[in-house]
Formats: structure tokens, sequence, C-alpha cells
């Protein structure tokens, strides 16, 4: 193989790795802790991706799980800027998507709750930018200014 050859099979692999790589970092980023399940008692779920777990104590929670308590179900989820949910018995809450990076600017929470109740407490994005917290319930949107809510919404 001539010099010609070997360079552009060298330039050729070191893109290969470069792409893997970010394909790893985006990967990794998916599945980044965004909050973790401080209290829970009863029936309560997590689904992530499909699959169902019982959630347990100090168990991270992510973007797009959603959170299951049965009939005899409480949980207690503090998010990374330290935003507090709290669930009660026979809801079901999807954390949508989830944002805290100070250093770029992005804040972002927003959650929706398909019924049973809810107690939000915020925390810095609700102190830093609170129009980007948003709630989604049925009958609409609670954006936060204040810096708690409450919402029982009624199963189908």
């Amino acid at each position: 193989m001539g010099r010609f050859g070997m360079k552009w099979l060298i330039a050729r692999v070191a893109l290969i790795a470069a792409g893997l790589l970010l394909a790893a970092e985006v990967s990794l980023a998916q599945d980044l802790e965004v909050g973790v399940i401080r209290n829970c008692s009863g029936t309560v779920n997590v689904v992530r991706n499909g699959d169902t777990v019982a959630a347990v104590v100090g168990e991270s929670i992510r973007d797009d799980d959603v959170i299951e308590t049965g009939a005899d179900g409480t949980i207690g989820i503090v998010l990374a800027d330290a935003s507090q949910i709290s669930l009660g018995p026979q809801s079901e809450f999807h954390l949508e998507d989830f944002a805290f990076e100070p250093l770029q600017q992005q804040y972002s929470i927003l959650g929706r709750v398909l019924q049973g109740t809810l107690v939000y407490i915020s925390g810095d994005i609700g102190r830093l930018s609170p129009e980007n917290v948003r709630i989604e319930v049925p009958w609409g949107v609670i954006g936060l200014r204040g810096t708690r809510l409450a919402v029982s919404v009624e199963g189908s």
C-alpha cells in the first residue's frame, strides 16, 4: 500500500472512530439521570423505554420516564435543579423533558399529569426561568408563576 493509500485508510478509520464516539455520547446523554426517587411507598412503577420496573428509593429518573402509582402508592422525586415532585395514589405522570444546563442557560421542565394528584415545588428552574416550567393536564397547561402547585386529574 502506497503512502496515499495509507493516509486515506488512517483518515477513514479516524472518521469512523469519531462517529462512534459521537454516537456513544448522544446515547449517554439520553440516559442521564435528571432526578432521583427520594421516597416511595406502596405500588409504584417507572416505565422507561417500554419496560416497567418497580420504583426503588435512590433509583434515577430520566427524561421520558412515566411514573405510575397504584391504589396504595405514593412517590417523591427530587430533580437535578432541586425541584420536588410528589404523586399520590392512582397517579400517572410523564416527565417528557427536563433540561438544567446553567452554563448554556438551558432550562426546561415539561411534564404531563395523565391522572391522579401531583404536587410540584419549584427549584432552580422555577426561580431562574419560570416560563420554562410547564405541567400539562388533559384540559390545558399549567404555567408556573409561583413556587408551588397542586393538581388533581380524574382518571378516564
